[in-house]
C-alpha cells in the first residue's frame, strides 16, 4: 500500500539533539517538495545553503501486523540527510540527486511515530557529483516527494517490463512471500480500459501492438495479479512497445532511421530551485517538444519521476545520466557511484522514453573502474545501450556509445569535428555537448550577439546533418541555469541556453522550431532598432524560417524575394535567409530622380546603409558626386535621403513586412520589422484549476513585454497579489527578465477559490483559480 507523505511537515532551519524527542516551538509548516533556503533571482550567497535544517512529520499506525514491511522513499534530498524515527537513528544517506528507499520496519510502532529528517546542505560530502566544484547548483532540502510503502506478507514490490516493437513482452516481478505460499500469477495488458492480452507466463506476445514513438507515444498498463488462497495482490506498470537500437550508421526507433537531435537540461527554476512539482516538470517537456527536438540528455543527474512520466506520455526520448561532473573520488565514493547506476536503472527500467543509460561521470578522466560500471549496467539491463560523456578525444571505451563534448566550433570553424578525429572506435558516436560556454548569451544582449549565438547553433546542426558518422547531437543547452560563482556571468546564472531561465526563447530557439517542427516560423533576428547597432548601421541580417521563400516589403513595395541560403548551410532541413537589401527603387525622396538614376541611388544607399558612406569606393564616390552635380543636391537633400531611408529604417510609419510562402506559393506566415514603440503586456495564466493530490499543484502566469517582439531591455517591476489557498514563489514584487517573467504560484493544502492579480506598466489583470 502506498501513502504519500508530502503535506504538513514541520521545518526549522537548524538542528538540535532535543528535536529527536519532540517537535520544537518556532517551526513552520511546509509541504514537499521544499527548499530549505529562500533565494533571490540571482546573486544569491552560496554560503546560505551550506547549512542544516530539520523536518518533522508524525504518522499514526493503528495496527501493525508482525509480517508488515515499511519502506520510506525519499525522491531526492540534497545534499545529505540523517533519518531518525522515534528518537532512534535509522541511518545517514549521502547520495545527492538520488532516490532512497529505506526499510524502517524495525523503528516504527503502533500509535504515533515521529519522523525527523536532519538535512545538511553542504557540498562537502564524499559522494557524486561532489569532490570539486560543479557547474550547476544543487540548492538544498527535501526537494522531491516522500512516500511510505507498506508491504504485507504476500505482496508485489516491483515489476520490470521489457516490450519490443514485435510485441514480445518479458516480465520480471519482485514478489515478497515471507510465508512461502504457493501462488498463481497473471499478467494482463490494457490499452486504456480495454484488456488486449493476458498470460500466466512471464514471456508472451501481444499481437500487433501500437508502438511507442515520438509522434504517437502509445502507452499500455500491465496489471500483475498474484493470488494465494483468498489473497489477491495487484501491481500496475506503465510501459510501451518499442525498440531503440544504436548502430554505427545511426539510431533506429522501431527499425526506422531517426537522427537524434536533442538538448541538455537542468532541473532548477527561479525562486523554486530544484523543488519543482509535476506540473513544472511537464511544462519543460512541452517546451522541448515545441522546439522540435526528439530527445533530452538529463545533465548531470537523473531527473524527477514526473519529468520522465511526461517524456513517456508526450513522446520525448531520454538519455538518463547518473550524478557527476569531472571528479572521480576514492573507493567509498566509487561505491556510491555504482549504487547510483543501480538505483537509476531499477527506478526507470520500464520507461519507453529512455533509450540509453549514461553511466560514466560527465567529463571525467579514463579509469579502470568504468569496466565495472559497464558490467553492472548490462547485468541490470542487457537491452538498452550505455554511454558516458568525455571532453577529450581518443578515450578508452567500455560503453556501447562513444559520447564526446565537441566544443571545437569558435564561430568561424566547421561546426563539429569528424568522428575520426575523436575516436577510432566503430561503435556509435554521439556529440553530447557543444556551444554553451563557448558563447554565453543573455536574452538582453544586443542583436549582433544574439545573432552570433544563433549562427553557432546553425553551424553545429548543419555539421551534424552532413556527417553520417554522427548518430546524435545534444547542444548545450535547453535553458539558462543556476550555478556556482566559478562559472556563469558573475550573477550565479549560466547564460548557455537557447531558452532563458524562465524557459522563454532566445533567437537561437527558432533554429530548432524552424527545422524540426511543422509550425510556420518566420523570425527576423533584427527587430528594427538601429540605435542598438554600432554607428546605427544596418547589417546583413538573418531570418530563421521554414518557408520555401520570403518576400521583403517596404510599405507596399516589394524590395526583394529571398531564398534559403543552402550555399552556406547545405545540410539543414531549413537553412536561414540572409537579408542584404533593404532599400527599394521606390525609396523616399523629394528629388525626382530618373528611373535609371533611382537604380544607382538604390545601390549606393544599400551599400552605405550596410557599410557607411565613409567606406564608399572611389568609383562609388565619383558616381555619387555626379548625381549631386546632376540634380544639384544640397546637404539637406543628402540628410533627408539618409534619414528617411537608412537611419529611420523600420520606423512604425514605414516599417518592413516579411511574408513567407510554402512550395505551393501559399502564404504561411507574416511578420513586421519596425522600431520598438510603446510596450504592451501580454499576461496569460497557463491553467486555472489546481488539483491537490499526492502533493500540491502549481500554475504559471506568463508576463511578456512585446512591441511586437519581446522587449528584451524591459526590466519593469511586476506586482503579484494572490487571495485564497494560493502562495507565490518568491517576493510579491518581481521584475521582468529581458521582457518576460513567469510567476510560479502553488496551491495550499485546502480546497477553494483564489485569485492572482498581476500589475505591470499600468496594466492590471486578475485571474480566478479553483483549487480542488
Amino acid at each position: 500500500m502506498k501513502h504519500a507523505l508530502n503535506y504538513n511537515w514541520s521545518f526549522i532551519p537548524n538542528f538540535n539533539d532535543e528535536y529527536l524527542q519532540n517537535i520544537p516551538a518556532g517551526v513552520e509548516t511546509v509541504d514537499l517538495p521544499h527548499n530549505m533556503v529562500d533565494f533571490p533571482f540571482n546573486y544569491y550567497d552560496e554560503k546560505d545553503f551550506d547549512s542544516e535544517g530539520t523536518y518533522f512529520r508524525e504518522i499514526v499506525f493503528r495496527k501493525i501486523e508482525e509480517s508488515d514491511k515499511f519502506v520510506l522513499r525519499f525522491g531526492g534530498v540534497n545534499n545529505s540527510f540523517t533519518l531518525y524515527i522515534n528518537a532512534k537513528i535509522v541511518g545517514t544517506f549521502t547520495r545527492p540527486y538520488m532516490e532512497e528507499n529505506i526499510d524502517i520496519t524495525q523503528y516504527i510502532q503502533e500509535g504515533t511515530n515521529l519522523i525527523v529528517v536532519r538535512v545538511n546542505g553542504s557540498e562537502k560530502v564524499n559522494a557524486p557529483p561532489f569532490g570539486n566544484t560543479v557547474d550547476y547548483f544543487p540548492f538544498s532540502g527535501i526537494y522531491r516527494e516522500v512516500t511510505l510503502f507498506v508491504y504485507s506478507a504476500l505482496d508485489i514490490i516491483d515489476v520490470k517490463v521489457s516490450a519490443n516493437h514485435d510485441g514480445e513482452v518479458e516480465v520480471k516481478p519482485e514478489i515478497r512471500n515471507i510465508n512461502k505460499l504457493d501462488y498463481d500469477i497473471l499478467y494482463e495488458v490494457y490499452e486504456g480500459t480495454t484488456l488486449i492480452a493476458s498470460s500466466t507466463d512471464a514471456k508472451f506476445i501481444v499481437t500487433k501492438p501500437k508502438l511507442w514513438s515520438i509522434n504517437s507515444p502509445q502507452l499500455y498498463n500491465l496489471v500483475t495479479k498474484v493470488t494465494a488462497n483468498k489473497i489477491v495482490k495487484e501491481h500496475v506498470s506503465v510501459f510501451g512497445f518499442r525498440s531503440a537500437v544504436f548502430q554505427s550508421d545511426g539510431f533506429y526507433l522501431n527499425n526506422e532511421f531517426t537522427p537524434l537531435v536533442g538538448l541538455n537540461r537542468h532541473e532548477t527554476y527561479p525562486f523554486v530551485g530544484a523543488a519543482a512539482t509535476s506540473f513544472l516538470q511537464f511544462h519543460d517537456v512541452v517546451k522541448l517538444k515545441e522546439l522540435g527536438v526528439n530527445y533530452v540528455r538529463c545533465s548531470h543527474y537523473p531527473p524527477s519521476r514526473a519529468f520522465l512520466d511526461a517524456c513517456d506520455f508526450l513522446g520525448l526520448m531520454v538519455i538518463n545520466e547518473v550524478p557527476g561532473w569531472q571528479y572521480i573520488g576514492d573507493e567509498a565514493w566509487r561505491k556510491l557511484h555504482l549504487q547510483n547506476i543501480e538505483t537509476m536503472i531499477n527506478r526507470d527500467f520500464n520507461r519507453p522514453s529512455i533509450i540509453a543509460w549514461s553511466i560514466r561521470i560527465n567529463e571525467s578522466a579514463d579509469h579502470p573502474f568504468y569496466a565495472e560500471c559497464q558490467k553492472l549496467a548490462k547485468a541490470l539491463d542487457p537491452i538498452r545501450a550505455t554511454t558516458g560523456t568525455r571532453n577529450f578525444a581518443h578515450s578508452e571505451l567500455f560503453e556501447d556509445i562513444y559520447s564526446y563534448n565537441d566544443f571545437s566550433h569558435d564561430g568561424h570553424t566547421k561546426g563539429l569535428l569528424p568522428k575520426r578525429k575523436v575516436t577510432k572506435s566503430n561503435k556509435p558516436y554521439i556529440v553530447s555537448e557543444n556551444n554553451g560556454h563557448m558563447y554565453p548569451t543573455k536574452p538582453f544582449d544586443n542583436p549582433l550577439i544574439l545573432e552570433n549565438h544563433t549562427k553557432r547553433h546553425l553551424a553545429v546542426l548543419d555539421s551534424f546533418f552532413g556527417d553520417k558518422n554522427i548518430v546524435g547531437i545534444s547542444p548545450w543547452c535547453m535553458h539558462d541555469y543556476y550555478t556556482h560563482h566559478e562559472f556563469g556571468s558573475g550573477d550565479k546564472i549560466c547564460y548557455h541556453g537557447v531558452l532563458d531561465i524562465y524557459r522563454e526563447p532566445k533567437p537561437a530557439a527558432y533554429v530548432y522550431k524552424a527545422n524540426f517542427t511543422t509550425e510556420p516560423v518566420l523570425y527576423p533576428l533584427f527587430r528594427g532598432d538601429n540605435g542598438d547597432l554600432p554607428e546605427s548601421k544596418l547589417y546583413k541580417t538573418m531570418v530563421v524560417s521554414n518557408a520555401s521563400y520570403i518576400d521583403l516589403y517596404k510599405d507596399e513595395d516589394l524590395v526583394k524575394r529571398y531564398y534559403p541560403r543552402r550555399d552556406l548551410y547545405k545540410h539543414l532541413p531549413h537553412p536561414p535567409f540572409i537579408l542584404d537589401t533593404f532599400i527599394s527603387e521606390n525609396f523616399k525622396s523629394a528629388i525626382k530622380f530618373s528611373k535609371r538614376d533611382r537604380k544607382k541611388v538604390t545601390k549606393l544607399l544599400n551599400f552605405a546603409a550596410l557599410n557607411n558612406f565613409s567606406r564608399l569606393s572611389l568609383w562609388q564616390k565619383l558616381r555619387f558626386g555626379w548625381l549631386i552635380v546632376k540634380y544639384r543636391l544640397k546637404w539637406d537633400n543628402l540628410v533627408e535621403l539618409w534619414f528617411l531611408n537608412v537611419v529611420g529604417w523600420g520606423d512604425k510609419s514605414s516599417g518592413y513586412t516579411l511574408v513567407g510562402y510554402d512550395d505551393n506559393d501559399v502564404e504561411i506566415a507574416r511578420t513586421r520589422i519596425e522600431n520598438t514603440t510603446a510596450s504592451t503586456y501580454d499576461i496569460k495564466l497557463l491553467k486555472d484549476e489546481l488539483r491537490n493530490a499526492d502533493t500540491f499543484d502549481t500554475t504559471i502566469v506568463s508576463v511578456k513585454s512585446v512591441s511586437p517582439y519581446r522587449n528584451h531591455y524591459d526590466f519593469s517591476p511586476v506586482s503579484i497579489v494572490v487571495t485564497g489557498p494560493l502562495k507565490v514563489y518568491g517576493p510579491q514584487t518581481q521584475s521582468l527578465h529581458a521582457g518576460v517573467l513567469n510567476v510560479y504560484v502553488r496551491s495550499l493544502n485546502e480546497k477553494g477559490r483564489g485569485t492572482i492579480t498581476i500589475g505591470v506598466g499600468g496594466t492590471l489583470k486578475t485571474f480566478n483559480v479553483e483549487i480542488k
